[in-house]
């Protein structure tokens, strides 16, 4: 339950974090209660011949979390779901809902901002991240010799509206990344209630830690919020790294799926009754494995999750079907969709489309495409891997074991680097860009049987030492949008640099035509391609020098951003101009408006 940050709330094992000083001694009630008020923004006990750290700002340093922006209610897909209230409800009920931006900081917060004022109204402290362990709990932050070293709610959090208790309500679900081992659920509906001291219980759905289930690792695997086909409601995430599971399935790939109404009445976690641990048969407790941030299909449209996938430590993506109507019809896969290699981890979210029509035509209809990249950056060692990393374009025509109107189970399954067919690069690139080939001809299989001569996609080996794919992939008019960092491996460097890769979906080729502004003169034509058996073909990538390391892309209209680590401030964020589109990405929505009353029978569901 949620509690306010006041001495009194706090349990005994809390103020005991409070009072531990540097050396791991428990100090005195008085130094705890004067730790709070540091924690809570107090500045009397900072500075020179004073017992805490000088802090150059009272909130602290924001990593690897990204900011939500929480507005009125606007998740379309919400609206096939038919049972209880529906989803129309509730987004007018809050259409006037004063928006705000949440961020995860290594000062111990997850912030709650105004969007509108910049004004603070809500900081959620996890409890997961008490300890009394030296370097480690909230005792640390006030240190005189803090160097940033540990880590607090260092991933981004989840927005999602979902039922609880047959209400909808707009929550953040999130892990801690690199700080803990932890999720926790929110609920922000109304953020007007965040600043209540009466709210707080309200405010905290539930934490779900390594103490409820120790096969439960660093959070690295950011969380999803699906509903699923028994009915419930249920936050789904990956065990992430370094887990502590000691019994046959510890260390292992597991797959959690949580359910958002939280444990029952006695308070307690309970296995398969409280939340579900689905475990692959890829990982020990010698070698430990970890799955990560997964990605959900909804086959048959109804709004209920059908199909999940999620890439592992080991280079495996896994596929779990949750199509059954009952969490016990729910099985752990005996292979993964993908068997990949230990060198090549698949530590991003995957990218799911339809297929191109033009892979439709040598396949069949139906299936679906999975982008995905390889690669690691989690802790300091990583950045001095120099194995060969690759990106994968992946053809899926399993359908789920309960799918509605199918014909007959189709699973494809323990593909490998074989069942796929390599890119090659072209010369004639100008300096910082990637040509390949726009004609590769992959022969995608009509069947499910993975025999050797059977093919299943495409795959680029990044040609650069040290380049990796570490964050998720966008689909655009065919192509699939991606960004790969190459570290510095110096020692105290914490930058490097990257590229932005446009690619066809159907064989990783580059564009038939450029499709983005390679020279940078604000325009897209023929200098920005190269010719290649007589036309004039796209660039595949562009390298960014001087940008730092690249997360995700996103495109706004027909512009392309980059965040990095180089980026300061938002102007210096990389912008590329993409050539227009008559179509946007996605689920689209509309109204209609009309001087007189108008009746007509309603769209047919799930009309674009």
């Amino acid at each position: 339950n949620g509690i306010r940050f006041k001495w009194s709330e706090l349990s005994i094992a809390q103020r005991n974090d409070l009072r531990t000083s540097s050396a791991g001694t428990l100090g005195s009630v008085a130094v705890g209660r004067a730790r709070l008020a540091y924690l809570r923004g107090d500045q009397s006990k900072e500075g020179t011949g004073k017992p805490f750290r000088v802090r150059a700002s009272r909130m602290g340093d924001v990593w690897h979390s990204g900011p939500i922006y929480v507005g009125k209610p606007n998740i379309p897909w919400l609206a096939r779901i038919k049972e209880g209230k529906p989803y129309s409800s509730y987004q007018r009920s809050q259409k006037g809902r004063a928006g705000m931006v949440y961020v995860g900081s290594n000062g111990g917060m997850l912030h709650g901002f105004d969007a509108a004022t910049g004004v603070e109204k809500m900081a959620y402290l996890p409890a997961a991240l008490f300890s009394t362990a030296i370097s480690k709990g909230y005792h640390a932050l006030t240190d005189p010799d803090y160097a940033h070293a540990p880590l607090y709610v260092d991933a981004t959090p989840l927005l999602a509206d979902a039922r609880i208790e047959g209400e909808w309500r707009t929550l953040l679900v999130g892990g801690l990344g690199r700080g803990g081992r932890g999720v926790y659920a929110l609920d922000v509906t109304d953020p007007d209630e965040l600043a209540l001291k009466s709210k707080a219980n309200q405010t905290v759905l539930w934490e779900f830690t390594k103490d409820d289930d120790a096969h439960l690792g660093y959070t690295y695997s950011r969380p999803l919020v699906a509903y699923l086909n028994n009915g419930k409601w249920a936050a789904i995430f990956g065990n992430g790294i370094n887990d502590s599971g000691s019994d046959a399935t510890g260390g292992k790939a597991q797959l959690f799926i949580v359910y958002l109404d939280g444990p029952g009445a006695d308070g307690v976690w309970n296995l398969d009754t409280d939340y579900h641990r689905i475990t692959t048969s890829k990982g020990s407790t010698t070698e430990r494995n970890g799955l990560f941030s997964p990605k959900v299909v909804d086959v048959d449209g109804n709004g209920t999750t059908d199909l999940l996938y999620a890439g592992d430590l080991y280079g495996n993506l896994w596929r779990f079907d949750l199509s059954g109507p009952n969490a016990t019809d729910w099985q752990p896969p005996d292979n993964p969709l993908f068997s990949g290699s230990k060198t090549r981890p698949i530590t991003s979210p995957p990218l799911i489309t339809s297929p191109p029509t033009s892979v439709s035509a040598l396949a069949g209809e139906g299936g679906r495409m999975i982008f995905f990249g390889t690669g690691r950056f989690l802790i300091d060692g990583d950045k001095t891997d120099i194995n060969k990393q690759h990106y994968y374009g992946l053809l899926d025509r399993s359908t789920p074991a309960y799918s509605v109107g199918s014909s007959a189970h189709i699973e494809v399954t323990n593909l490998k680097l074989t069942n796929f067919v390599k890119q090659t690069f072209l010369s004639g690139a100008a300096a910082g860009g990637r040509l390949t080939d726009p004609d590769l001809v992959v022969s995608y299989s009509a069947t499910s049987i993975p025999t050797s001569t059977n093919k299943f996609g495409w795959y680029i080996e990044l040609p650069t030492s040290g380049e990796r794919v570490i964050a998720g992939s966008i689909a655009r008019t065919g192509h699939v949008l991606f960004n790969t960092i190459i570290p510095d491996r110096s020692a105290c460097s914490s930058s490097g640099s990257g590229s932005e890769w446009h690619v066809r979906m159907q064989n990783g080729g580059s564009p038939l035509t450029p499709q983005f502004d390679f020279n940078g003169d604000g325009r897209i034509d023929a200098a920005d391609g190269v010719v290649v058996d007589g036309r004039t073909v796209g660039y595949a990538a562009r390298k960014l020098e001087g940008k730092g390391l690249l997360t995700a892309p996103s495109v706004i209209g027909n512009v392309r951003f980059a965040p990095s680590s180089g980026a300061k401030k938002t102007e210096d964020m990389n912008k590329t101009v993409l050539v227009g589109s008559d179509k946007e990405s996605g689920r689209l929505s509309w109204g209609e408006l009309s001087p007189r009353e108008v009746t007509a029978p309603p769209a047919p569901a799930g009309t674009n």
